[in-house]
């Protein structure tokens, strides 16, 4: 989760990135790399970068802490320059229709966990695809958008770091080699449980202090909620249906659905596109069936008012027995004017609530109380992202029982009230609970040091085998041999490696024993055709874990960051 939550700050400042580039000087919160960062996107970063850390902390940061967050702000929009500066090198882009394969292809695990998409205790599939495409029973915009501008195009941008920056001609040469090669080799086998470490309680207690966010419980919260619905005035509907016609007359000319709803329209981002698929004749609604028989292929109808908007249907495509269509849905949007008219309801609510309680202000106020099962903080419990996030937010320091203030919710239109039932926030197991499991830690970690410290001496000639290791001879190994199950490629190119480069062998771990390497002899088949995917594979798979970040930190020391009095 801290992952994501340090995406979606990335693509909270990538939001605000643009909005610098036509500002004055005296508008300006510095630049980095040249690039101009406004005031204003300054500080909504560094609202964010707050509200995150009293998320994670669950309280209000020190002074010095401030200070700390403000240089995180800075170093936060450092990143997204450079990331925004490398994407325009290598041309990086990501297509919607690309967003959609790799979000059905590979569902992300909070989205796996959440209520929202469990149907009979278990993940939908279903709902999560429906939802993806067509943002409905969940609006989940918010997901394709994180990973078009942000996650999609790191991953892009990896694979050309990899290719053009990393991987170099010696080293695409030393693969090449590696892959071609054939080696005889004796190890000296040492199982780990033949070496037995003492472990002081000094040391499970500095270990369970230093890891103590590792035995953090699970957060987790219930919440009950009600909707006060914003009714659209006269005005609201007049405006929206305005909108409907202007969209009916740039469609019946043949201008792109794509195109219209990009523009700076506030109906623009609330209008909802459907495509029905081929759909038999006879299962359509007897209205929508005359309704296409009326239109001409390609053609729309005129808007239909419905009771919460404006409907406009385009007839794709007709066949014997079937139709094909898109449905187009422009809600009635209540105007600021009219949302505000609507708070002091909400207000009435939250004061009700607080004195006599949630059940009985929504008794009282007819109005559907909803609860939420035990979650986390961050699951989404409500159609609208923005809410859960907002709620959120607001958790540090609140007790069962409090009422928030209320929050209008755009995606619904809607005020929503929240109690907050139950929450654990900021507990964690005791060490005595856990003293057994660090102990095991620790005993593994000091076998498994201690076994590589042997190893070292073992293979640079400074004593002999431990007693109770064995010799193993393994034939003609290579990159494609079984030897070590799926773990054989990077093994070869970590006994390979050196040994083309007249270097020291390095023992290594698996399956609970060190294993020394001496290569006896080695063949190379230099006939063999190698090509670059297998060459960058290869390297990719041999990277440490953690190298892109690396990479960006490194980037990031480099960077130039001019502070106007910030």
């Amino acid at each position: 989760m801290k992952t994501r939550h340090f995406i979606l700050l990335l693509l909270a400042v990538a939001a605000l990135f643009l909005t610098a580039c036509a500002v004055n000087q005296a508008d300006l919160a510095g630049r980095i790399n040249g690039q101009p960062i406004s005031r204003n996107a300054f500080n909504e970063s560094h609202r964010r970068h707050y509200e995150n850390f009293q998320v994670l902390q669950n309280r209000a940061p020190s002074r010095e802490e401030r200070e700390l967050i403000k240089r995180e702000t800075w170093l936060n929009l450092a990143r997204v320059t450079i990331l925004q500066q490398y994407f325009q090198k290598y041309n990086v882009k990501v297509s919607p229709a690309e967003v959609l394969e790799h979000l059905q292809n590979n569902i992300p695990g909070f989205i796996q966990n959440s209520p929202r998409f469990t149907v009979d205790g278990a993940f939908d599939p279903l709902l999560y695809n429906q939802s993806l495409l067509y943002d409905t029973p969940e609006n989940l915009g918010y997901l394709r958008q994180e990973y078009l501008e942000m996650r999609l195009p790191i991953l892009k941008l990896q694979d050309e770091l990899i290719k053009n920056e990393l991987l170099t001609a010696a080293e695409r040469k030393l693969i090449r080699s590696i892959i071609q090669s054939r080696a005889d080799v004796e190890f000296t086998v040492l199982p780990l449980e033949l070496i037995q470490p003492r472990i002081t309680d000094e040391e499970v207690g500095a270990q369970y202090q230093r890891h103590l966010s590792e035995y953090r419980l699970d957060p987790f919260i219930s919440l009950s909620f009600a909707s006060i619905e914003v009714l659209p005035t006269r005005t609201d509907i007049a405006q929206t249906r305005d909108y409907a016609d202007s969209l009916y007359l740039d469609l019946s000319v043949g201008k792109p659905l794509e195109i219209l709803l990009q523009k700076d329209n506030p109906f623009a981002a609330h209008v909802l596109v459907q495509n029905s698929g081929f759909v038999k004749n006879g299962d359509l609604d007897p209205e929508l069936y005359a309704l296409l028989s009326n239109l001409e292929e390609g053609s729309w109808s005129k808007p239909q008012e419905t009771q919460d908007g404006y409907s406009l249907i385009q007839l794709e495509k007709r066949t014997k027995s079937m139709s094909s269509f898109t449905h187009l849905f422009v809600p009635f949007i209540p105007a600021q004017s009219s949302i505000d008219r609507t708070r002091p309801q909400a207000e009435i609510a939250v004061r009700l609530a607080r004195e006599q309680g949630m059940a009985v202000a929504c008794e009282e106020l007819s109005l559907i109380r909803e609860k939420t099962q035990r979650i986390t903080p961050e699951q989404l419990w409500h159609p609208d992202p923005l809410i859960v996030q907002a709620i959120q937010n607001d958790l540090p320091g609140r007790i069962p029982g409090h009422i928030f203030e209320p929050i209008y919710s755009a995606v619904t239109r809607k005020w929503v009230v929240v109690e907050l039932i139950e929450a654990t926030l900021n507990e964690f197991r005791s060490l005595t609970e856990v003293e057994n499991e660090i102990r095991t830690r620790l005993m593994t970690e000091k076998r498994e040091n201690m076994a590589l410290q042997i190893s070292e001496a073992v293979l640079n000639g400074y004593s002999p085998a431990p007693a109770g290791a064995t010799q193993l001879s393994i034939k003609n190994f290579g990159a494609d041999s079984r030897d070590f199950g799926k773990n054989t490629p990077r093994i070869a190119y970590s006994i390979l490696k050196p040994h083309l480069k007249k270097q020291s062998q390095k023992a290594f771990i698996w399956e609970g024993k060190v294993w020394m390497p001496s290569v006896v002899s080695v063949s190379q088949d230099k006939s063999m055709t190698v090509d670059e995917e297998k060459i960058q594979a290869v390297f990719r798979e041999n990277l440490d874990p953690n190298w892109f970040e690396s990479w960006l930190n490194q980037k990031l020391e480099q960077a130039v960051i001019n502070k106007y009095d910030y």
